[in-house]
């Protein structure tokens, strides 16, 4: 069970993630509180086979997550080993992964869950 002390932790805009995102920059966030949904629909990025393109590398480890995560009909493809990592995360709105493809793998070990998911 992951376990966070807000008061330390350093509050980012889901917003900032989003524009990392969209650029392809890789995210990482390390404790961190983030505020705010994280919708990819919203960033009109390139599809392939009808579905969004992610290049980023997204590791946001040991956070907390304060909105929903919609990541639906996402391919996560980076080249690397790992696509997507969010050990530790606690998840406190909807999280949505439906029809999404981790091709070069995911963790969300120790990842907590307050509300709604969907795989």
């Amino acid at each position: 069970m992951a376990h966070h002390r807000v008061d330390d932790m350093k509050v980012i805009p889901a917003t900032k993630i989003l524009n990392l995102i969209k650029r392809g920059d890789p995210v990482r966030c390390r404790r961190k509180i983030i505020k705010g949904d994280l919708d990819i629909g919203k960033l009109h990025l390139q599809e392939e086979d009808d579905k969004f393109l992610v290049t980023s590398i997204i590791e946001i480890v040991d956070s907390k997550i304060c909105g929903d995560v919609s990541f639906s009909d996402v391919i996560f493809n980076n080249g690397f080993d790992k696509s997507v990592d969010f050990t530790k995360t606690n998840f406190n709105g909807r999280v949505n992964f439906d029809k999404a493809s981790f091709c070069n793998g995911a963790d969300f070990i120790e990842s907590e869950f307050n509300k709604k998911v969907n795989f």
